[in-house]
């Protein structure tokens, strides 16, 4: 689906160091639909498609009730055998949501997703840029990685 980005976090991913994680929320006003969602890049100029990972509500101006805070935990598991990364909801952000919605819940979250499971959906994220960015030949204006290194910065 398609909506309103208005904040981008952005994080070396935990389950392929070599790609970006972008978590951010999303709203489509056009259908009062808002979540937080997730997307991989390689090179932090094309992004996957994004990914649901908690639905929210809209709050009015094209925001989300909920946001996530700039910080992701990776921490081992020796019961479950495998590592998690641990991500950090704000609920209801003052500011934000009405004060009257006092029966819906305020405060910080952290949700915990298996290494595997982040895994795979950078793997799939991964393909479906790829797949992307094929539809799109490279002008003869963009910039190759070997380019912008013999400038002096690194991709």
């Amino acid at each position: 689906w398609s909506g309103d980005i208005y904040m981008f976090i952005v994080h070396v991913n935990p389950a392929d160091r070599d790609t970006l994680l972008a978590i951010f929320p999303v709203v489509d006003p056009s259908r009062n639909r808002s979540s937080i969602a997730m997307s991989v890049s390689d090179d932090a100029v094309w992004w996957s498609p994004m990914v649901e990972l908690l639905s929210s509500m809209a709050a009015g101006r094209s925001r989300t009730m909920d946001h996530p805070v700039d910080g992701l935990l990776v921490s081992p598991q020796p019961e479950a055998g495998e590592e998690h990364v641990h991500f950090f909801i704000h609920h209801s952000v003052p500011e934000i949501v009405d004060p009257s919605l006092t029966e819906r819940f305020r405060g910080l979250v952290r949700y915990t997703m298996g290494m595997s499971k982040l895994r795979g959906l950078t793997e799939r994220g991964l393909r479906a840029l790829t797949a992307e960015r094929a539809k799109y030949p490279a002008k003869e204006h963009d910039v190759s990685a070997e380019q912008w290194n013999a400038l002096g910065r690194t991709a």
